[in-house]
Parts: C-alpha cells; sequence; structure tokens
C-alpha cells in the first residue's frame, strides 16, 4: 500500500484541483449562459435544451482550451470554434452567421447547438496542425526520477514523475549539493530568467513531519541568464556565461549554499553562451560554446577551455578540445572531466571525449550511439548518463549509457520527461531529470491521474445519459408527424418523429436530445442490450479488426513520419507512469472505453451518423499529433460506428474493452511498444 501513497496524494492535489477549477469555470459560464436564456423569454423546454447543448458546448470547449495551453490546438482553432458557440447562443451572431456565412439553415435552436458542437469537434481535429510544426519551443515544468540500482518495476515504469517545478523553464544549470537539487537561470515561459529553485530530495524519500518536499526560491543570479554553465566546486555553485537580450554574456558568479548569496567574479575573457562547466581538481572549467547567441541553424563551435582559479581569483587557457562545438554536456567523474555531444555549425555530433586536469591532456573515447546536442548529463558510480538532446533535426528522449571502465555506449530506459535543453543531476543514487524544451505532444495525463482518468470517464459516459434522458417532458399535445421507418429495438435508436409549433419554433423530431425518458427508454436509445453469442462472436471479430488498424497505422506513422511515431510512443509511456502502471492504465482505459462508446456510438451517433460521431471521436485524441495518429482513432470510430450501426452499443463496447486489453497485453509483454 505504500506504493499508492504518492500517486493517491498526486492525485488529490493535481488531478482532482483541476477537475474542480474547470467545473467551477464551467459553472460560471453555464450560469451566464442560463440568464441569457431566461433574459430572451424562452419556455422551460427550450431552455433546459440550450442549457444541456450549451454545456456539451462548453465541454468540448475546455477540451479545445487545455489542448491549446498544451501547445496542441492552435489559437485559431479556438478563435472559430467559440464564434460558432457564439453564432448559436446569441442572437446577432446567429442571425450573421448562419444566414450569411453558413449554408445550413437549423430547424431549431436545439438542432442549431448539437450542430455547432459537432463542426466544434471537427474544427478541432482538422486545425490541430497549426501549432504543432515546432517540437522543441516551449519550456515545460516536468520532473521525473529514476533509480538505476533498483530492478523495473512490475508495472513497467522506470522513469516516474514527482513535484513539478513552479513554472516552465529550460536551457537551465541543473546540480546537486549533497540532497539537494539546485536549478539556476534559464529559459521561462517569457524568456532568460534569473530565477534559481532548490528542491530537498531527502525529504521526498523521508518526509519529516511539519516539513514537505517542495521547490524554494533561492536568492536569485544578479542578471537574468539563459544557456550559461553551471557546476559545483568545493560546495559551491559557479554560474558562468549564457545570454541576455540576444547576446553572450561573459559574467560569473557564485553561490554559497550556507548563505543564500551570489558574488561576483572575474568575467570570462570573453562572452560565450551553449558552454559547459565542471568542477575538478579545485578549479573549474568551462569548456566550449560559442560566441553567436539565438537560434541560428549554424552556430560555429569553439574549442576553448578556460580555467577559473579560486585562490588566485584569475581565468587561465587550458589545453583546446579535440572537437570545437558548443551545446555540449559535461560531467566530473573522480579526477576526470568528461565532455559529450554538441553541436559544430548545425551538425549535432557524436564525440566523446575526457580531459586530466592533472596531467593537461585530452583523449577521445568511443563515440556516442546517437549524435546529440543541448543534452544533458551526470554520472553515478562508475557510470555516464546522457539525457536527452537533439538529433538530427527534432528532439530526441532516448538515455545513453557510457560504461567508463569498458569505454563503450548501451541504451537506457527513454525519460518521459523533457527532451531537449533539460537539466538531470544524480542525488543519493537516483537520477532527476526536470524541464527542457516541450515535446511536441505535451501530457495527456496531468501529475500521476489515475484519479483524474477515472473521473474523466466517468463524466463522458454521464453525458451520453444526459443526452439521451434527461429533459423537461411536454405538456401541451403535439401533431404527430409522418414516422419515420423505425428500425429494430436492440440497435437503440427511437423512431417516433414529430413536428411541433411552440415559442414560434419547429422542433424536428426523429432521434432526439433531451428527452425526458424512462429507463428501459433511455437503455434502448443508447442502444445497450444485453449481449448475445452472436453479439460477443461480433465483438471479438471487430476488436481484431481495431488491433491491426491499430498496429497498421503505428507502422504507418513510423513510415510516413518518425518523428510523430516516437512522440506517441513517448506520450504512451508518459500516460503509463503518471497514471500508476500497466494495471491502472488497464483499468482506467476500459472505463475510458465504456463512456466513450455510450456517449459517442450511444448518445452522438444515431442522430449524426457514423462519419460525424468518428470525427468528433477523433478530435478528442488529437493530443496524439496531427495528422497520421488521429487518423488512426478516426478509423477506429468508423469501425466501432459500422459495428454499432448493425448491431448495438453493447457490441461497440465490448469490441472497444477488449481492444484496449489486447493492446496493453501486447504492451506488457513487449510485443508491442505504440
Amino acid at each position: 500500500m505504500s506504493a499508492l501513497h504518492p500517486l493517491i496524494a498526486a492525485s488529490v492535489v493535481g488531478d482532482i484541483g483541476a477537475l474542480i477549477a474547470q467545473a467551477v469555470f464551467a459553472f460560471a459560464l453555464l450560469l451566464i449562459a442560463i440568464w441569457g436564456q431566461i433574459s430572451q423569454g424562452n419556455r422551460a423546454l427550450k431552455m433546459g435544451q440550450d442549457i444541456a447543448f450549451g454545456f456539451f458546448a462548453l465541454f468540448i470547449w475546455f477540451i479545445g482550451v487545455a489542448q491549446m495551453i498544451a501547445g496542441q490546438v492552435s489559437g485559431l482553432a479556438l478563435v472559430i470554434v467559440t464564434i460558432l458557440m457564439g453564432s448559436a447562443l446569441f442572437d446577432p451572431i446567429r442571425k450573421v452567421t448562419w444566414a450569411r456565412v453558413l449554408p445550413i439553415e437549423p430547424e431549431s435552436r436545439m438542432h442549431m447547438l448539437g450542430l455547432v458542437c459537432l463542426l466544434f469537434a471537427i474544427a478541432v481535429f482538422f486545425l490541430t496542425s497549426a501549432s504543432v510544426a515546432d517540437p522543441i519551443g516551449t519550456p515545460t515544468d516536468r520532473a521525473s526520477v529514476y533509480d538505476p540500482g533498483q530492478p523495473r518495476a512490475a508495472s513497467g515504469i522506470f522513469w516516474s514523475g514527482f513535484d513539478p517545478l513552479p513554472g516552465p523553464r529550460k536551457n537551465m544549470g541543473v546540480v546537486a549539493v549533497g540532497s539537494t537539487l539546485y536549478i539556476v537561470g534559464g529559459d521561462d515561459a517569457s524568456g532568460p530568467t534569473s530565477s534559481v529553485l532548490a528542491y530537498d530530495t531527502s525529504l521526498r524519500d523521508q518526509p519529516v513531519a511539519g516539513k514537505a518536499a517542495q521547490w524554494a526560491t533561492k536568492a536569485p543570479l544578479p542578471e537574468p541568464r539563459a544557456s550559461l554553465g553551471v557546476a559545483v566546486l568545493d560546495g559551491k555553485i559557479y554560474a558562468v556565461g549564457g545570454e541576455r537580450d540576444g547576446a553572450p554574456v561573459a559574467a560569473a558568479s557564485v553561490y554559497d549554499p550556507a548563505t543564500d548569496l551570489w558574488s561576483a567574479l572575474p568575467p570570462l575573457p570573453e562572452g560565450r553562451t551553449d558552454l559547459a562547466a565542471a568542477g575538478a581538481n579545485g578549479k573549474l572549467y568551462v569548456l566550449g560554446g560559442t560566441t553567436v547567441a539565438g537560434t541560428a541553424p549554424r552556430r560555429p563551435g569553439l574549442a576553448t577551455v578556460s580555467v577559473y582559479d579560486p585562490a588566485t581569483k584569475q581565468w587561465s587557457a587550458a589545453p583546446a578540445m579535440p572537437t570545437a562545438r558548443s551545446g555540449l554536456a559535461t560531467v566530473t567523474v573522480g579526477d576526470m572531466i568528461y565532455a559529450l555531444g554538441g553541436q559544430q555549425d548545425g551538425t549535432s555530433l557524436k564525440a566523446a571525449e575526457r580531459f586530466d586536469p592533472r596531467a593537461n591532456v585530452w583523449s577521445a573515447l568511443a563515440p556516442m550511439r546517437d549524435a546529440r546536442r543541448n543534452l544533458a548529463a551526470t554520472s553515478r558510480e562508475n557510470t555516464i548518463y546522457a539525457a536527452g538532446g537533439i538529433g538530427t533535426a527534432e528532439s530526441s528522449n532516448t538515455l545513453q549509457l557510457f560504461d567508463i571502465a569498458a569505454n563503450r555506449w548501451s541504451s537506457g530506459p527513454d525519460l518521459v520527461a523533457g527532451s531537449s535543453g533539460l537539466g538531470i543531476a544524480a542525488v543519493s543514487g537516483k537520477l532527476y531529470a526536470v524541464g527542457g524544451a516541450k515535446d511536441q505532444l505535451g501530457q495527456i495525463v496531468p501529475h500521476g491521474g489515475l484519479v483524474f482518468t477515472i473521473g474523466e470517464a466517468l463524466i463522458v459516459g454521464l453525458l451520453g445519459i444526459v443526452f439521451v434522458g434527461v429533459g423537461v417532458r411536454r405538456t401541451r399535445t403535439v401533431a404527430t408527424a409522418k414516422a419515420t421507418p423505425r428500425r429494430a429495438a436492440n440497435r437503440g435508436v427511437i423512431a417516433t418523429s414529430t413536428a411541433v409549433e411552440e415559442s414560434g419554433e419547429r422542433f424536428v423530431g426523429g432521434v432526439r436530445f433531451m428527452w425526458r425518458r424512462p429507463p428501459d427508454a433511455v437503455r434502448t436509445r443508447l442502444g445497450l442490450a444485453i449481449p448475445t453469442p452472436l453479439t460477443i462472436l461480433v465483438a471479438v471479430v471487430t476488436a481484431a479488426v481495431l488491433v491491426g488498424v491499430a498496429i497498421g497505422g503505428q507502422r504507418l506513422t513510423a513510415q510516413l513520419s518518425p518523428t510523430i511515431a516516437e512522440n506517441v510512443r513517448r506520450i504512451n509511456d508518459q500516460a503509463l507512469a503518471n497514471i500508476g502502471g500497466l494495471g491502472a492504465a488497464a483499468v482506467a482505459a476500459i472505463l475510458l472505453a465504456i463512456g466513450e462508446e455510450l456517449l459517442f456510438r450511444g448518445a452522438i451517433q444515431p442522430r449524426y451518423g457514423v462519419f460525424l460521431a468518428a470525427l468528433a471521436f477523433a478530435a478528442l485524441h488529437t493530443q496524439y499529433g496531427f495528422p497520421v495518429a488521429p487518423l488512426t482513432v478516426f478509423a477506429i470510430g468508423l469501425v466501432l460506428g459500422v459495428e454499432r450501426r448493425y448491431t448495438n452499443t453493447t457490441a461497440s463496447i465490448l469490441s472497444h474493452v477488449l481492444f484496449v486489453a489486447t493492446m496493453v497485453t501486447l504492451v506488457a509483454t513487449g510485443l508491442w511498444t505504440g
């Protein structure tokens, strides 16, 4: 049970808090919508329908906002969808938009709002590509930890999340003094910062009454700096070089954790950025870098090695590196300094070299497995860990291991947080990776959220039930129009078509939403039925088809866009770590499968058809990046829609659950990496 405590705590603090915040915001907007409806003098039936569809629109809108914040949906998509919603809720906008822009004449506001919701989903789906072109831009607040000394957990998780940073950060210095992590400078959401943060990992491993492990603010740098070199020497933290206001700086400072004070040092001989620093032999060594700031694709790297002696307070030159470069990583093991990766004129390097400060000699080592720049490095015992960085043109979450004694590189477990410009440090045998440039995909599950995911599944399922089973009973006599052809009851389709004049608007019947129904009618409208042997057989066959679609889509994605394919696998790994392992992920995914089928195939599809329901379904899965991966989800939605069309929602639920269980099993056995 002790292993569940961090998960429960993270869920309560992060996930439930997020749900409450969204619910409060939604309720506030809902009150505004209710006030607008009442002020127009609408009757109870019409108001109930408008409020219900307004809530659905807000639900989808929240998804759009969340994905826009995560960098997945462009502001353009949200603006377009917001205009569509406004055209449904407010008469002046509606008259202009629907009459002059859209070639559609909805027959009731109920119909209009339902159509807006689907247009919203489609807009989100097709406009996602507007903001995911750059996979290495926005800084992130993510943080994760990995203990190489522990065997792989049964859950399949290597890296696990811990307290996120107070704000996003990349291109900073990350070091450890004792049991405390320090983050120095870097870029936050607005550019270079002077902020310094500290995190006592001992309180995380062994909580003390009245104290909690959390990020604390320390004395800031004398000036904001990003892409600087940071190193520890004799228990003090040195920060040198970097860039500010688009120019390299030569500034150097030293921080004493005991007094929480920064002191100025003699500046570097020249301004340098994207450099690296290491402490060894009682001196500070500053390696490489460039004199060209910014993000120019071709920046000449330096082979320069500058040495600062705290005893004389002077800089001197050491033998230059055999490979000139910037964006490299350094780590000190024993008395030796290791220089890894980097770039020269825009080309990422595999170079690995070692410097002996006592002999003043450089020697070449076995090259890294993969070329990387803007990576991070740390060491544990006799192994060096090189994390993240940028390869040829895209960021990576790989972890490369170097066995010093054997002079050999190997692969470690991929990161689930950060990519390039991150920081990593070893504390008490554990590796802590923080910040970095945001991955292309962001997070689909925040802060270890099994509770959040289960709550989402319940909300989605309840929405489907609310749409078909809650409304205001008609009190006026209505004229029955020509009935539409009745379909089999087990398909969950209600075929009582009526045309009603009320409040000057014509309500069109058929398969309608928001109609008061007894429980049996709700079940029938949703297409739920007791499974028969034939239903189970169809579900099994359909699940097999879905597995083929998923694997085929993944292979097609790998062929057309290796970056997106890697990101899909990465986001799945990250979600697995955040939720709590394969078992918890299976439970959450099965519940989501049930909820999604109730909403999309049970409630929405009979009203709008297989195609639009599948589009709406795919729009809720755009976290995987556009276009290939969501198209796979769209294909899955079509298969489930066809199954529901010719059988019932029970069959599609069973197929979805079997599909999820099969994919989880394939991941657990290592047969599929997703």
